[in-house]
């Protein structure tokens, strides 16, 4: 019984590493993914809609200065944050746009929804999510199911960090065994437990970053 918990055993470490390598490597395509598109003006977008992968910036002549919809996000039943989206308007405020922001972003628009501090914004255009596009198209303002994310590029960022921890830790992790292999005490010094401690760190940093842009995803 005991040889086939360990080979049990051994089976799940592996498992779990590779698991550990796809999240590692798929963090670091989707954080370059998310930097990299063609880029539009935002007069180009308003004037001929958005397209999924493009990375539209400008300045928006008029916005609401609260936002449209708020949505909460929750991981087995733990809060992990909200997504706020508003409204922008062109100058003659005949095309509407949505973007997902922080929520203070109305604070940029006064009362007539003008643009009194001239905040630019730079974002990659994504596609809204069944949720999001019903809930916006039900006040009739904007018809589109594409938005503009201007928190893409903290999201790619998070991802690119995720990537880099995750391979640091690998290669941690494989310095370690291979160690412990030339050195059967060195399971039981400092240095070991410190480097345990650091990878375990390491796991916990890629998992909650995971979790996290996954949720807002």
């Amino acid at each position: 019984m005991a040889i086939f918990s360990k080979k049990s055993s051994e089976k799940s470490v592996i498992w779990g590493a590779l698991f550990f390598i796809v999240i590692t490597i798929a963090g670091i395509v989707m954080g370059i993914k998310g930097l990299t598109g063609d880029k539009v003006s935002l007069s180009e977008a308003f004037a001929n809609g958005l397209d999924g992968g493009e990375i539209v910036s400008g300045v928006p002549e008029y916005g609401a200065d609260h936002y449209a919809l708020k949505v909460k996000h929750t991981v087995r039943g733990i809060p992990v944050g909200n997504d706020y989206y508003f409204y922008i308007a062109n100058e003659n405020e005949d095309s509407v746009l949505v973007v997902r922001a922080p929520k203070d972003f109305g604070k940029n628009f006064d009362g007539e929804f003008k643009n009194t501090k001239n905040v630019r914004i730079k974002g990659k255009v994504k596609r809204m999510d069944y949720k999001v596009r019903s809930s916006l198209s039900s006040d009739s303002v904007y018809g589109g199911d594409h938005y503009i994310d201007l928190l893409s590029n903290r999201m790619a960022l998070l991802c690119l960090i995720g990537g880099v921890v995750g391979v640091l830790t690998i290669i941690l992790f494989i310095l370690v065994n291979m160690k412990k292999k030339n050195d059967d005490f060195f399971s039981e010094t400092t240095a070991s437990k410190v480097l345990n401690g650091v990878m375990a760190g390491g796991f916990l940093i890629v998992a909650v970053l995971t979790i996290y842009v996954l949720a807002h995803m």
